[in-house]
């Protein structure tokens, strides 16, 4: 679980960018989870197609929101403690013009 961005053009993610891309910091040592409760974050290894989802959590209450799919995870770069995602608007309109080829 994250809440804070990484700005893409500030880290060394060759062929990003803002427009199609976002990062989240993803810090493996100092992981929490929605409690606040120190975890052992996932391992990064193999994140190539996971996906990134939104959720809010109610500061008062604890309760989750609905979560939203908001990209796919392509990369982990350690350095930067970030995970690299593709928004999700990018891989539905490419989705859009391949299917248009399709008939």
């Amino acid at each position: 679980m994250s809440n804070k961005q990484v700005a893409v053009d500030e880290i060394q993610a060759t062929d990003k960018s803002p427009t199609h891309h976002f990062a989240i910091y993803y810090p493996l040592k100092k992981a929490r989870d929605v409690k606040g409760q120190k975890v052992t974050a996932p391992d990064p290894h193999g994140i190539s197609g996971c996906g990134v989802w939104k959720v809010r959590v109610d500061s008062n209450t604890g309760a989750l929101s609905k979560p939203s799919l908001v990209g796919i995870g392509i990369e982990y770069l350690k350095s930067y403690d970030a995970m690299v995602a593709t928004r999700i608007g990018c891989v539905t309109v490419a989705q859009k013009v391949l299917n248009q080829g399709a008939d």
